[in-house]
């Protein structure tokens, strides 16, 4: 693996997350622990993708009967420094979820792949969850997306503005509330990357049936020059490499560990790693019983049992699937306790209704080439401009 610069993390150590086996080690075996009735944690929070993070970022500090909430997060993979992530073709199988595993240990893989009839869809498994690996774009919904199946609350564009405004300054979509996009690197030529260019084409090309396309940069959580995070981590400039999608080695992405799990970490949230949820059970104190275990098969042999972690509050932000599963597994155990829709589990969509890959397009230099310098390829990130397409149907 090559050397590549990382950046340091907020507070006095690089490393946001401490290892499962710690929780372990001071979970207590006391029988009002175990019930519930003097729980471990105030806030247990299960994930740690977006819904976990704004969760973690926003609960950490506040208090309680004048004392600070106990916060814990749990997250089923790896934290990942720069330079912890594949950077050839070569070493992407070991960070496979289900086989050899992220360094070799079965299960903590960053990439979880999950293969459907219908979808298929790449999970993350790490500390930040789909932002390790993910374009970082911070779009805005259309306004007729939220239709009459959302809460009326919701529906209101006022209302949500606001709210999306705030989203993208603490994600890094925006700057001193100015969309962050290519444009403003000053390594991209005036006339820009040319993918950028091939999409801007794109746009400006006439169909037959007369659509109307409109062409506009992505706003996007990938520094364009040297900055600090909301969560007070210091990105280094986009080398413009094209590695968004295994993770950035060069410290440029600003994915949740940097900002909102950061935050969380310097106001006191715990934040542990390599623990994998089993289910879920009510106690008779108004909280939760979690059942959790190492992810890692060989600890998991190792320190035997899976161990119970109980919690006042129980937030479940293991993303679509993984939180699905949970309660699954859960009602499936204790179905008289967990009276679940029968709807749970069913009706997904993905984030896109159509993938279409595009090969022998001339010179739009759109994938990155492993056998080229990553700081002389000149590809820029995944994503950097959006066509807006309206179709008329015939």
């Amino acid at each position: 693996m090559s050397a590549w610069i990382q950046a340091p993390r907020a507070g006095t150590s690089r490393w946001i997350s401490r290892e499962f086996s710690e929780l372990i080690h001071h979970l207590s075996t006391d029988d009002d622990h175990l019930s519930g009735k003097t729980p471990d944690f105030d806030v247990l929070i299960v994930g740690s993708g977006y819904g976990a993070s704004i969760a973690a970022a926003e609960l950490a500090g506040c208090t309680s009967n004048g004392q600070p909430l106990n916060i814990a997060v749990l997250e089923r993979g790896l934290e990942y420094l720069p330079g912890a992530f594949p950077s050839k073709m070569a070493e992407l199988p070991t960070h496979i979820r289900g086989g050899a595993g992220a360094l070799g240990r079965a299960g903590e893989g960053l990439f979880d792949i999950r293969g459907g009839a219908d979808v298929s869809a790449i999970i993350a498994n790490g500390l930040g969850g789909g932002s390790l690996i993910n374009a970082g774009v911070m779009e805005i919904p259309d306004d007729l997306v939220f239709d009459r199946r959302w809460p009326e609350v919701l529906r209101d564009r006022n209302e949500r503005t606001a709210y999306y405004t705030a989203a993208k300054g603490l994600l890094g979509g925006a700057v001193d509330d100015i969309n962050n996009t290519i444009s403003q690197h000053a390594g991209v030529p005036r006339s820009g990357l040319q993918k950028t260019q091939a999409l801007k084409l794109l746009a400006n090309r006439k169909s037959e049936a007369g659509d109307s396309k409109v062409f506009r940069e992505a706003a996007i959580t990938v520094a364009m020059s040297e900055r600090v995070t909301s969560g007070g981590v210091r990105l280094n400039a986009c080398t413009l490499c094209g590695d968004c999608a295994t993770g950035c080695n060069y410290g440029a992405k600003e994915s949740l560990d940097t900002n909102l799990l950061a935050s969380a970490f310097v106001a006191g949230a715990k934040l542990y790693c390599g623990a994998t949820v089993l289910r879920i059970e009510p106690t008779d104190f108004n909280g939760w019983r979690v059942l959790v275990t190492h992810t890692d098969v060989s600890r998991r042999l190792a320190e035997g049992a899976a161990r119970w972690v109980t919690t006042g509050k129980l937030i479940l932000s293991a993303g679509t699937l993984g939180t699905s599963e949970i309660l699954l597994r859960s009602q499936q155990h204790s179905p008289e306790k967990l009276p679940f829709s029968t709807h749970l589990g069913k009706h997904f969509s993905a984030n896109g209704d159509n993938l279409t890959l595009g090969y022998d397009h001339g010179d739009a230099n759109a994938v990155a080439n492993e056998d080229v310098h990553p700081a002389a390829r000149m590809v820029g990130p995944t994503i950097t401009g959006i066509v807006d397409a309206e179709i008329k149907v015939q």
